[in-house]
């Protein structure tokens, strides 16, 4: 049975940086490990094998109305992306790195966690938990954050 692990990351090399880094390093130590992102954040990806990349669209929501329009139709067709990824991969393990982009991918880990008996893992490498990272905390097995400090109500830390 495959043992996939998934990391999902996007948006800013905020993100993106610190989740390749992981990458290459389950990678080095003989890992089956995939990464999840948006097209914006795949630019802050480099020397990595273009077969282990998955590329959704997503947005987020500030701006005018098309601008918010336009945000819902990515998301709903990112959220459609991510669910084949899901299918195809089966991961068991996912390890997220936070921003806008892990939304709908993290709405599929809610879907097929069952089915495929996935474990989420939440990494935050800001000194404060974002918004995504927040809404799935609770469906995660453990968060690991970058900073040593007290972090209220996670008791997962």
């Amino acid at each position: 049975m495959s043992r996939n692990i998934l990391i999902i990351t996007g948006g800013t090399g905020g993100h993106t940086i610190p989740a390749v880094n992981f990458f290459n390093y389950l990678e080095s130590n003989e890992n089956e490990v995939y990464l999840l992102t948006d097209y914006r954040g795949s630019k802050y990806i480099n020397e990595v094998n273009e077969n282990k990349i998955f590329k959704i669209y997503s947005s987020h929501f500030s701006g005018n109305l098309y601008f918010k329009l336009k945000a819902i139709i990515k998301l709903l067709v990112g959220l459609i992306q991510s669910c084949i990824i899901f299918v195809r991969l089966k991961p068991k393990t996912i390890v997220s790195f936070g921003s806008y982009a892990s939304s709908t991918p993290l709405v599929c880990f809610l879907l097929f966690k069952f089915f495929f008996k996935t474990s989420l893992y939440i990494h935050e490498q800001n000194s404060v938990v974002g918004k995504v990272n927040k809404i799935f905390i609770k469906f995660s097995n453990q968060i690991f954050m970058n900073f040593e400090k007290e972090y209220l109500n996670i008791k997962k830390y």
